[in-house]
């Protein structure tokens, strides 16, 4: 199947506010504050255009690890299928003069109805149960489906909550029937040619605090997962072939005890030749110590989730927040 379109499902950006955003009279863009905070952030803002929502901006952190004027901007759904995902956020930190510090979470994804040669994406999923093919890569899976006149499946996901990628196929017709329509997206499809009378299938890639870089193979330069150019048109399309190549690539099973050795099952018609993955750790001592307490945080949140889970999810949410200040790898 070919594939020319990439979208942004989720952006969610750090920042460092240049100046306290309760006095921020931006020229194009307002700031609305809620009544309510959250478990990290004193203050929730709506950030307003023309009088329209367009993104939610959480501010002056509750923590003491957090810098006073550390803040998080998330780009609202809708924006990121009917406007240019990068301009908006730039836009944005622009007018209201924040400074980039990092992408601290980016969702990419494709949709279409069928794979390369037709292949049903609920046949993969089969397939993969049945062990006809197989993931290349050991990593923790979870299927979701119902059980019928005859089983259906709905759902694969690859990662966990610890993963720096987390990778899922899903039936994105079933999702929005049942969960909550939204029409921009239907009509994304209509612009791409894909058949709305059809179940639509999404894979997607969720990035949370990703060490890797995106090495060019012809000049050797590299680009940091979570660097603003990410956002770039141009990489879109090379890093999500090369997260599918990564990530979600399967292998026929014909008994050889190198799965490595199988053949490919085709599923896009990508080319991988331009890029590679490169995992860079910073060996300081500072960024060493700064590892070990996001660990013990992490290990804290598994103890407490045994008790609570509202609370163990609070935990996780300030341990994503202190990776992300500190731009580590986990």
């Amino acid at each position: 199947m070919k594939i020319s379109h990439i979208q942004i499902d989720w952006l969610q950006i750090a920042y460092h506010s240049q100046i306290p955003l309760h006095v921020v009279d931006g020229k194009f863009f307002k700031l609305v504050a809620k009544a309510y905070g959250t478990s990290l952030f004193q203050t929730v803002y709506n950030v307003m255009f023309n009088d329209k929502e367009v993104a939610v901006l959480a501010a002056n952190p509750r923590v003491d690890f957090l810098e006073k004027n550390f803040c998080m901007l998330k780009i609202l759904n809708e924006q990121l299928y009917t406007q240019d995902s990068a301009t908006v956020a730039n836009q944005i930190a622009i007018d209201l003069q924040l400074k980039f510090n990092n992408v601290s979470r980016l969702d990419l994804c494709v949709d279409f109805n069928n794979f390369s040669n037709g292949l049903y994406p609920e046949r993969l999923i089969k397939n993969f149960i049945m062990q006809g093919v197989n993931l290349l890569g050991k990593r923790k899976f979870v299927i979701h489906g119902k059980n019928l006149t005859e089983k259906k499946f709905d759902y694969l996901k690859f990662g966990n909550s610890t993963s720096d990628v987390v990778c899922y196929l899903y039936n994105k017709t079933l999702e929005l029937s049942e969960v909550k329509m939204k029409p921009y997206i239907v009509e994304s499809w209509k612009q791409q040619g894909i058949d709305i009378n059809k179940p639509v299938w999404r894979l997607e890639f969720s990035i949370k605090n990703s060490n890797k870089h995106l090495i060019s193979k012809e000049t050797g330069e590299a680009l940091n997962f979570k660097a603003i150019e990410i956002l770039n048109k141009e990489f879109l399309h090379e890093l999500f072939a090369l997260l599918q190549h990564k990530y979600f690539r399967f292998k026929k099973i014909t008994g050889q005890q190198n799965i490595s050795r199988e053949a490919d099952v085709k599923l896009f018609d990508f080319d991988y030749e331009k890029f590679i993955f490169k995992g860079v750790y910073d060996k300081k001592d500072s960024n060493r110590f700064s590892r070990i307490i996001a660990k013990k945080i992490n290990e804290f949140n598994n103890e407490v989730r045994l008790r609570s889970i509202d609370d163990a999810n609070k935990i996780k949410e300030v341990y994503e927040m202190y990776v992300n200040s500190r731009m580590l790898p986990v």
